[in-house]
């Protein structure tokens, strides 16, 4: 396969160049842009690439990533029809394999474009013994929001993410905010909701079907997470 394909192998999965994709239920996404992300070289072997990098505020962490929405809930549409639910989950599995990539163990909610019900994803998250959780959204408004569940770790957590969004991503701030009724308050550990990107009118929608666009989402999330893991 890696002949054909031209992939990489990161801790285990198989990369292509070009796309983000699931098959045999492990993700895919393009070489170029998650070295650029993560900021490392990657190399040519005879099969495909290798990469290899280890955080250590990230090694052994395990993290829970919620691309809310999916099936028949389409979460926010765009001016244009670009729905949430795909960007939720397109972000959510390019950030799961720069979390892998570091030595984190990632727990999704959903990889596909699945109804997942409330009870499930709860039942999937209090399962696995997670140490936080993000839930990935797009916004509605003309900038982007970010919440958490109240306690001093969960402000931590979401403020670190936002702000790497809304310099990153050079989006509006619409603030930090607590959420009131969410799975964040049925998973006792720092969590929070983060808004990437704003589907409200048409220019901002056309940033969320930019790959690299998307990439850069991750890659703000990735940073903000490490920040988190570092200052504990």
């Amino acid at each position: 396969m890696g002949g054909e394909r031209n992939l990489v192998i990161v801790n285990g999965y198989w990369l292509p160049e070009s796309g983000v994709e699931l098959i045999d239920n492990n993700v895919y996404v393009e070489i170029g842009l998650l070295a650029a992300s993560l900021g490392i070289n990657y190399q040519k072997e005879e099969k495909g690439y290798i990469l290899s990098r280890i955080e250590p505020a990230l090694f052994g962490r395990i993290i829970a990533i919620d691309p809310a929405h999916g099936g028949a809930d389409y979460g926010v549409v765009g001016p244009n029809g670009v729905l949430e639910k795909d960007v939720n989950l397109d972000v959510a599995l390019r950030l799961s394999i720069m979390l892998e990539l570091a030595g984190g163990t990632v727990v999704l909610t959903r990889k596909t474009d699945s109804a997942v019900t409330p009870e499930a994803r709860q039942s999937t998250l209090l399962e696995a013994g997670v140490e936080c959780l993000i839930i990935i959204h797009q916004s509605d408004a003309p900038g982007i929001r970010g919440y958490h569940r109240g306690d001093l770790e969960s402000h931590r957590f979401a403020s670190a993410m936002h702000q790497e969004l809304v310099s990153d991503l050079q989006l509006r701030d619409l603030g930090l905010h607590v959420a009131t009724m969410d799975l964040l308050h049925l998973i006792p550990v720092p969590g929070a909701i983060v808004e990437t990107m704003s589907l409200a009118d048409a220019s901002t929608e056309k940033m969320t079907t930019c790959i690299r666009k998307r990439q850069q989402a991750a890659a703000a999330l990735y940073r903000g997470i490490r920040a988190f893991f570092e200052g504990i």
